[in-house]
């Protein structure tokens, strides 16, 4: 796992065209907190996605 990116990171990694013109959530996989369980995949896997983008269409 990595840590989440700053906003330095983000412009490196999207570039600047991209962060300027949207908003972008630094993800950190390690917190708990941060995720909800959305379903499970044919394979058995559990979903889990960033908590405050649950209406996501999947």
């Amino acid at each position: 796992m990595h840590v989440p990116m700053n906003a330095a990171d983000l412009d490196r990694k999207l570039g600047q065209e991209i962060t300027r013109r949207f908003r972008s959530i630094a993800h950190d996989a390690g917190d708990s907190r941060m995720l909800a369980f959305h379903s499970v995949s044919d394979l058995g896997t559990p979903i889990w996605i960033n908590r405050g983008r649950r209406t996501i269409s999947m």
